[in-house]
């Protein structure tokens, strides 16, 4: 048997090699955030995929009586019975429909926010992402992200959460 190769197969090598060096540079994986776009009242958002667990279509809400206005009710997901909340009521926009999905958020109690619709997934370079403190959203809005030419606002979920739990009573504030 001969274990020589053939000029063909070498000549496939070469110019395999070559493309190599000719294809343009992969982006470093660190370099990227992954982010959800979504639609609550009408406006455009993103929510950065590390801050979630699980997106889920809209089931049944069971309403409960609670203090805390944003609380929409209980809900079955995914064989759990998990709090529902109005990411609306939280950002302080005035709901134009009946949201028909839930974000499930990571954090140390399982909880789901209510939105519109989820628009997709997208990976942003993170120099896409700029600092923001004036958008009118109770601070629950950080950043921006420049998606091609349109900019989004990325809603803070930790922030989010912590109004929620200030709103049932279960965070005390840092006292001076």
């Amino acid at each position: 048997m001969n274990s020589a190769i053939g000029p063909e197969v070498l000549d496939e090598l070469r110019r395999a090699f070559d493309a190599a060096f000719a294809a343009p540079a992969v982006q470093p994986v660190d370099d990227l955030a992954t982010l959800i776009t979504i639609r609550v009242a009408g406006q455009a958002f993103a929510l950065r995929a590390t801050e979630i667990t699980a997106l889920a279509k809209r089931s049944r809400i069971v309403p409960v009586p609670s203090r805390v206005p944003e609380l929409m009710g209980l809900a079955g997901i995914r064989g759990a019975l998990v709090p529902v909340y109005d990411l609306a009521s939280i950002l302080g926009l005035s709901r134009t429909n009946e949201p028909q999905w839930f974000v499930l958020t990571q954090c140390e109690a399982q909880l789901a926010l209510a939105v519109d619709e989820i628009e997709g997934l997208i990976e942003v370079r993170k120099t896409n992402l700029f600092t923001h403190d004036t958008f009118p959203s109770g601070g629950h809005v950080r950043q921006l992200a420049r998606i091609g030419t349109d900019k989004r606002a990325v809603v803070d979920i930790t922030a989010v959460v912590e109004t929620i739990r200030q709103h049932a009573g279960l965070s005390v504030p840092a006292q001076e």
